[in-house]
């Protein structure tokens, strides 16, 4: 089938290969390889939608291996597999190989398929946006050599490009949960959803105020980041605001488990903080809040503008409840603590599959303004906040 997506696996371990090839969907063309250097001379000649390397090979380590086919294959969504937590590696895998997700030994077949699904959606979302960007460099192209005697029709291709570019980000907006839920015909709003609720807001903005990495703003590209990663573990951006952001995960049934993937966020996210200062120099640290809330109620705003175009509507997600409110205020109970950590809710912990891998801190039991019950904290610190200063946190009312 030509619109088959092409998945390229690469192992040495011939019994990997076996069961990778027997896991994977009928409907998708599967090649493997038990050899980076075999591998990387069919990247060019296959353009995979996915590449899944191994890191542990003897004739090539599996991100430079992603590093050479990405050259090759720049579409090609990369996945990097690993049989041990090294940050450092992610870290690099994300610097020099630029890797989509990774995924560590022994996997989950259903969750293996998952996260290549979602691989396979990123690289059409990529192919997608470089067709119109494309597009749109044609056009401009062909209005800049009209003569002076079509100038009236180059206007008015003018405004029509310039609607398509409001139409191209309001639909950016829109990402996959939100597209999904909308697509139940029987959904009507306001709903009420079980979400896990995920707050970031940086520490001291004013120590960062006109810093750049390049001629980007150190805050625009914490919080593309931290954009990039709630949308590829399903989440929705809901805003962000200054030098916050909030996101919420649950509100369609393709998050299984909202709160592990919120988790896996904030993990990612630090690490991802961490990439920045190491590779450009420039130190970013957040508060990071993770909460769980039952029944937050979900509904949909929409504003309506007439133009002389014709009337336009935007609409957007938004959630309102006493739980989205104690998040923003659990995260900023940790900006006294220095680095990036992350406090969560009792109800957050238990609703997680399995403990965090980094120990976790208890903080005891505090009531926050606005709400009506006391709240079970727990803090995964950063690796330059003390004890001490953890104890000094735990007693504090708020």
């Amino acid at each position: 089938m030509s619109d088959a997506p092409v998945i390229l696996f690469v192992d040495d371990e011939p019994h990997n290969l076996a069961v990778f090839e027997a896991a994977m969907p009928e409907t998708w063309t599967i090649k493997v390889f038990d050899s980076p250097v075999a591998a990387i001379e069919q990247v060019e000649a296959l353009r995979p939608n996915v590449i899944v390397s191994d890191q542990r090979m003897p004739a090539m380590k599996g991100v430079k291996f992603l590093e050479l086919a990405s050259k090759l294959s720049p579409n090609s969504v990369r996945i990097l597999v690993t049989g041990y937590s090294d940050e450092d590696l992610i870290i690099e895998s994300v610097r020099a190989a630029k890797i989509f997700d990774y995924i560590r030994k022994p996997w989950d077949v259903d969750e293996l398929v998952k996260r290549i699904e979602a691989a396979i959606s990123y690289n059409a979302l990529t192919v997608q946006r470089e067709n119109l960007a494309k597009e749109l460099a044609a056009r401009e192209i062909q209005l800049r050599d009209s003569n002076a005697e079509l100038l009236g029709k180059t206007l008015a291709l003018e405004r029509s490009l310039q609607q398509l570019q409001e139409t191209t980000r309001e639909l950016q907006c829109w990402i996959p949960p939100a597209v999904s839920l909308l697509a139940k015909s029987k959904t009507t709003f306001p709903v009420k959803k079980d979400l896990a609720l995920l707050a970031i807001d940086v520490i001291g903005s004013g120590a960062i105020h006109g810093k750049t990495v390049g001629r980007r703003s150190l805050r625009s590209l914490a919080l593309e980041e931290f954009s990039i990663l709630v949308l590829k573990h399903g989440g929705y951006v809901e805003n962000t605001e200054g030098d916050a952001a909030y996101a919420n995960f649950g509100l369609t049934e393709s998050t299984t488990r909202p709160c592990d993937a919120a988790l896996a966020v904030a993990n990612e996210f630090r690490a991802a903080l961490r990439g920045i200062a190491v590779h450009h120099g420039q130190e970013i640290e957040t508060g990071i809040g993770l909460h769980f809330g039952a029944e937050v109620e979900a509904n949909i705003s929409e504003w309506t503008v007439n133009t002389v175009a014709g009337q336009i509507v935007q609409k957007r997600f938004y959630t309102m409840s006493p739980d989205v409110d104690l998040v923003h205020r659990i995260e900023k109970h940790v900006h006294k603590l220095p680095g990036s950590n992350i406090i969560m809710t009792r109800a957050f912990r238990d609703q997680l599959s399995r403990a965090p891998e980094l120990p976790m801190f208890a903080l005891g039991m505090h009531l926050f303004k606005g709400q009506t019950q006391e709240v079970e904290l727990y803090l995964i610190k950063s690796s330059v906040a003390t004890e001490e200063q953890i104890q000094v946190l735990a007693k504090k009312a708020v």
